[in-house]
């Protein structure tokens, strides 16, 4: 819930805050004042939220906020970036390169072989899969193997989701959100095993579980789809064993193969002798 801009009068502010949520309240002393949680919890009552942001909005030269000087810092290096999406974007930028060196360093080899090993993985197995079906022409495999690609492509859609985000600014992340997967909310609040007092404080924030679900659920259905392939890859290599038998078998038959076997063992028997 955005929250509305305040008019200069104090009255009008403090009316437009008490319709607000406790929850937006803290919400917004966190993210737009950088108040800390100790910060918020001395905070009791729904009133010392609003006059603590009537008093961060009306004076913009006060600086109760210990988060302030950081974001002023950060300010400094980095103009005009000061936001917490680009906090997050240079946390994950550090630790993928800390990774990759780590991995080069013990490998030795080059670095795209690292970063591009699980695509070569999943590109070897679906290959080693898709020849399989093909040599034995299961149809039925090759059904439940277009099935399996589009569960890959539903499972980096989702992951492609959950990572813009993270780490889109939110001008170009509403640009690509109808390309976006559409993400329900299953929010499991993480203060939910609290005391009633202590959950309020927490502001009420919960955690979206929906991807983790949704990978999961992929993830073991990409297993049994997996196993029926084999299965059907396994039936038709076996139908086309036995085809093959009743071939030889009828072949034999017509052109006498059986005689000549026997009438060779005689000649070798005789030779002995």
């Amino acid at each position: 819930m955005s929250s509305p801009p305040l008019d200069s009068s104090i009255w009008t502010v403090s009316d437009v805050l008490s319709t607000m949520r406790v929850r937006d309240l803290k919400r917004r002393l966190q993210l737009t004042h950088h108040y800390t949680v100790k910060q918020i919890d001395k905070l009791m009552s729904k009133q010392d939220l609003i006059n603590a942001i009537i008093k961060e909005e009306t004076t913009p030269k006060s600086s109760t906020a210990k988060g302030a000087a950081a974001a002023e810092t950060v300010k400094k290096f980095f103009p005009g970036k000061g936001d917490d999406s680009f906090q997050l974007i240079v946390t994950l930028v550090v630790i993928i390169i800390l990774i990759i060196m780590d991995l080069y360093l013990e490998g030795g080899g080059p670095l795209s072989s690292f970063i591009l090993t699980p695509f070569y993985s999943w590109y070897y197995q679906r290959r080693q899969l898709s020849k399989r079906i093909f040599k034995y022409q299961a149809l039925r495999g090759l059904f439940l193997f277009c099935c399996l690609i589009l569960l890959d492509l539903l499972n980096t859609w989702i992951r492609l989701t959950v990572v813009s985000g993270w780490v889109l600014p939110r001008s170009i992340y509403y640009r690509v959100a109808p390309f976006l997967f559409p993400m329900p909310n299953l929010r499991i609040s993480t203060n939910m095993l609290l005391p009633a007092n202590a959950a309020e404080k927490g502001g009420g924030y919960g955690i979206n579980m929906f991807p983790a679900v949704a990978s999961w659920f992929i993830r073991d259905t990409e297993f049994y789809v997996k196993e029926w392939i084999a299965g059907a890859v396994e039936g038709k290599k076996f139908y086309m064993k036995m085809k093959k038998k009743e071939a030889r078998k009828e072949g034999g038959k017509e052109g006498g193969g059986g005689e000549k076997k026997k009438k060779k063992k005689k000649v070798m028997y005789e030779d002995d002798e």
